[in-house]
């Protein structure tokens, strides 16, 4: 097994590894992001509440209660 190589190798900021070869030759090494992706919104709540009257005939009547 070969332990001494030219090869240089860095880590730099957010586990991005850099190795550099005997030539000069610079090679980047970028993970994948882990975890949840959060995007910009609108601020709109899956879309726009309604309530009607239930259609069951034994359903309860509706109440106007704020979620």
């Amino acid at each position: 097994m070969k332990h001494a190589t030219a090869w240089t190798v860095q880590q730099l900021e957010d586990g991005v590894l850099e190795f550099t070869s005997p030539l000069g030759i610079v090679l980047r090494s970028e993970p994948e992001p882990q975890g949840p992706r959060f995007t910009a919104t609108d601020d709109t709540f899956w879309g726009t509440m309604t309530c009607t009257q239930p259609s069951l005939p034994n359903a309860p009547p509706l109440v106007d209660t704020p979620f």
